[in-house]
C-alpha cells in the first residue's frame, strides 16, 4: 500500500516514524523536517485498487494506495505514535539521539536528562502545535512507547498509569525494555527519571525493537505487540 496525499500525490521524503489505527482511521507520524504533524486515513473509504499495467508502474509497482484525508498538528516531533485505551488519548513521542559515537545507546543519567527526550498524550480534537504540554524527559533513542491503567483507587479507577518505553539505536547494542510504574500522564511535565531509578526496570532485548502497540479483543484481554 502506498501513501498518498489529498491530491493522489506521493509524499516525499516522508519517513512514517510510527502508525496507529483507531476506529477505521490509520495514524501516521510525520517525522519529516518541519512538518510535525500526524497524517489521518481513512481506511474504509480512501482505500484504491490500481489497475495493472501503466499506471501501477507510474505508482512504484503498488497495487493500492491509500489517500490521506486529513493532518493535524503537535507540540513534539512525532517520532512514533501510539494510543492509551484507558484515557482514550494517543501518544506520541521523540526520538532524540545521545551517548557515545559508535551506535551504541546508553541509558546514562546525562543521556536521561535531555529535555529533548519527549512525550505527550492527547486527545485528537484538543491538539495544536503548542498544546497540550509536553512531558519531559525521559530516554534517549526512543523508539516507541504505550501506556495502560494499573491497579484500581477506592473509586474503582486509579489515574496512575504503567508506561513501556523502547528505547534503541544502531545493529549491535540490546534494545531496552523500560517499564514504568506509578505514572500519571496528565501531570507528568517536568518529570525526571534520571533520579528515580526506583521508579522502574528495564528488560533487554535484542537490536532493532521500535514500535510498540497494545491490542483489546471482544474477551477485554490485552496484548502488546512490539
Amino acid at each position: 500500500v502506498l501513501l498518498v496525499d489529498e491530491n493522489f500525490c506521493t509524499l516525499p521524503s516522508i519517513h512514517a516514524g510510527g502508525i496507529e489505527y483507531q476506529n477505521g482511521k490509520l495514524y501516521v507520524a510525520d517525522s519529516r523536517k518541519g512538518q510535525q504533524a500526524v497524517l489521518v486515513f481513512h481506511v474504509n473509504t480512501s482505500l484504491y485498487e490500481i489497475p495493472a499495467g501503466d499506471m501501477q508502474n507510474e505508482l512504484f509497482g503498488y497495487r493500492y494506495i491509500l489517500r490521506s484525508t486529513s493532518s493535524f498538528h503537535v507540540p513534539i516531533k512525532p517520532s512514533f505514535i501510539s494510543y492509551d485505551l484507558d484515557l482514550g488519548q494517543f501518544i506520541v513521542g521523540t526520538y532524540a539521539r545521545c551517548g557515545n559515537t559508535i551506535g551504541l545507546h546508553t541509558d546514562t543519567k546525562t543521556c536521561m536528562n535531555k529535555s529533548e527526550n519527549r512525550l505527550v498524550w492527547f486527545a485528537e480534537e484538543e491538539v495544536s502545535l503548542t498544546q497540550p504540554n509536553y512531558c519531559s524527559p525521559f530516554f534517549s533513542e526512543m523508539q516507541g512507547a504505550v501506556s495502560a491503567r494499573s491497579g484500581t483507587s477506592n473509586k474503582g479507577h486509579s489515574s496512575k498509569s504503567t508506561l513501556w518505553i523502547v528505547s534503541s539505536y544502531g545493529p549491535y547494542a540490546d534494545s531496552h525494555l523500560h517499564i514504568v510504574s506509578g505514572f500519571d500522564p496528565l501531570s507528568c511535565t517536568d518529570h525526571s527519571f534520571a533520579g528515580e531509578l526506583s521508579d522502574m526496570k528495564t528488560l533487554h532485548y535484542p537490536p532493532g525493537l521500535e514500535d510498540l502497540h497494545i491490542e483489546e479483543n471482544n474477551k477485554d484481554e490485552r496484548y502488546m505487540w512490539m
